[in-house]
């Protein structure tokens, strides 16, 4: 009877796959799978079902999860995750995030567009103290990040390879904990200024 309750409340798309859930755990091996169920009110419930052989040669045990707000709430994340990377991909300011080691783990579109958009260019897996092209006045800088104290408007002599130098001005804060503990910096800029 609550095999049919169940089976009634069932999206038609997925009473497939969980008949051959059920079916392999009767022949004794035990299987997950997902499903949704309609409530009575009407919404749809996410669940998990672990179908285990039972004593029973005809049956199964199952023990169900009801898996929705744990979905809604990956959803949520995943929502607001793409729209987080999408403002800051999209930012007009450049931005480089750096790991508490000093290593660059995140460069945005508008960071790109200034340093240079080929593979080589490319900042991100590089430690910060040693960026081809850079003098080291931004080394001198990141250590002070590092240390807890932001940088203003600092200048530096940017020569890449296949590029002409040119002047950066580049602003960085400390990303700390509640507890006052450091674990990166985040690098804005860099605006370029004519070499005089």
């Amino acid at each position: 009877e609550a095999w049919q309750v169940m089976r009634d409340r069932l999206l038609p798309e997925d009473r497939d796959a969980l008949s051959k859930a059920m079916g392999r755990a009767i022949e004794g091996t035990a299987q997950t799978t997902s499903f949704r169920l309609r409530h009575a009110d009407s919404t749809d419930r996410l669940v998990e079902a672990h179908l285990f052989p039972s004593s029973d040669p005809n049956a199964t045990d199952v023990v169900l999860l009801d898996l929705t707000q744990q979905s809604e709430t990956e959803a949520a994340l995943f929502q607001s995750e793409s729209l987080y990377n999408t403002f800051l991909e999209q930012s007009p300011v450049g931005l480089i995030h750096l790991d508490m080691t000093g290593t660059v783990t995140f460069e945005n579109h508008q960071f790109r567009s200034i340093i240079g958009e080929e593979a080589d260019d490319a900042w991100i897996g590089l430690s910060a103290f040693n960026v081809p092209g850079l003098n080291g006045l931004f080394a001198g800088a990141v250590r002070r990040l590092l240390a807890g104290d932001p940088v203003r408007e600092l200048e530096v002599r940017y020569a890449p390879q296949r590029r002409p130098p040119r002047q950066l001005v580049l602003n960085g804060s400390p990303i700390c904990q509640e507890d006052g503990t450091v674990v990166g910096a985040v690098v804005r800029g860099p605006k370029e200024e004519p070499l005089v």
